[in-house]
């Protein structure tokens, strides 16, 4: 049925069709841009025929996309007849497990997987970080976009199996709080019972009601790095860099090291904790030089060090920046260094026992 259905797409609508997630393809819509978007962000759920574009909003089954294409009603139902049962049939069983949407057994996949369309709403350039010396390429590799809305820059998340788990909007202006902000769904307040917006849109809220992300059960970019650490055939190969935020995992990877991976903050959960452990060669922890990234270098190094048998490094910085740090005079961050000086400071790792007897 599927074959149908995607067939019947591939015949009326521009460009080629991107599979993803849960059913769903991705296609460049023929409403918006003549159809000429460099981001497909129309999508359509195969399972289901149904379809919505992230960025003009029209939305509807593939009896009213075959309207709004001009088709005439006799050839609409020519062309439906045979997977219109079916797809009914879909309809009704989505209804009937909607209440266990949100359920899942592996801890490392996401609980709700979100089209790959809804990032084409964001593919606009954050030239703010162009401007503190991202490279435009590492950007779009990264998926990294703008919500013109918000004013803030988007970063994907994604599970360990690539799948798209949520956004997280960084602050661009001064007076934005939070600096990182997890996008989330429309609810109910149970206090004053009434409706609080959502970050994506009335329009998200019909198909995912209530949606929160965990971001604590993700690492950012671990999908990318995981893989090549298991194929890995030498422990260099293997190491793993650990840092806080976004921009450090861009940098440290725009600085030749791939294998870097963000927790998205200075805590760590047991998930992330767990998919860590998976890791068989080194891990090196290069947090923020500050206060709160110091304790968390020790308190997470403590959960880390023996389930990784002691392979476990901790990513020094220059001697003036930790006393500057320490007398408040600066805070520095893996991204606010040259590559030269990135790979000198993790050519002098310390082995993470030696660094908490010093």
């Amino acid at each position: 049925m599927r074959e149908h259905v995607a067939d019947l797409l591939q015949r009326y609508l521009p460009g080629p069709m991107r599979p993803g997630a849960g059913g769903n393809v991705s296609m460049k819509c023929p409403f918006h841009k003549e159809g000429m978007e460099r981001t497909p962000s129309f999508s359509v759920h195969l399972d289901l025929g149904l379809f919505h574009c992230f960025t003009c909003h029209v939305a509807g089954d593939v009896r009213y996309l075959l309207r709004l294409l001009g088709l005439p009603r006799h050839q609409i139902d020519v062309e439906l007849k045979i997977i219109q049962p079916q797809l009914d049939l879909n309809r009704e069983k989505m209804e009937f497990e909607k209440k266990h949407f949100f359920v899942s057994n592996d801890p490392f996949k996401a609980k709700v997987t979100l089209p790959e369309a809804l990032l084409g709403v964001y593919e606009w350039c954050p030239t703010s970080l162009l401007e503190q010396g991202f490279q435009m390429e590492l950007l779009r590799d990264f998926e990294v976009g703008f919500d013109k809305n918000q004013q803030r820059v988007t970063y994907p998340l994604r599970d360990m199996y690539g799948n798209l788990a949520g956004i997280v909007g960084g602050r661009t202006l001064p007076q934005q709080e939070p600096k990182y902000k997890v996008y989330e769904g429309g609810h109910r307040d149970e206090k004053t019972k009434k409706w609080v917006a959502g970050d994506f849109g009335e329009w998200f809220d019909e198909q995912f009601y209530g949606f929160r992300c965990e971001n604590h059960d993700l690492i950012w970019n671990f999908h990318r790095v995981y893989p090549r650490v298991i194929e890995a055939v030498s422990e260099g190969d293997a190491s793993v860099i650990l840092v806080e935020g976004f921009k450090a995992c861009l940098w440290m990877v725009q600085s030749g090291f791939m294998n870097t991976a963000a927790l998205m903050g200075s805590y760590i959960s047991e998930t992330q904790q767990r998919m860590i452990h998976r890791l068989g060669g080194p891990v090196y922890l290069f947090f923020d030089n500050d206060k709160a990234g110091r304790e968390a270098t020790k308190r997470i190094g403590k959960l880390l060090w023996r389930p990784l048998h002691g392979r476990l490094k901790v990513v020094q910085y220059p001697e003036e920046d930790v006393k500057a740090s320490f007398s408040g005079e600066s805070d520095s961050q893996p991204d606010d260094y040259e590559a030269q000086g990135v790979h000198q400071m993790v050519a002098n790792s310390l082995d993470f026992h030696v660094y908490m007897q010093r």
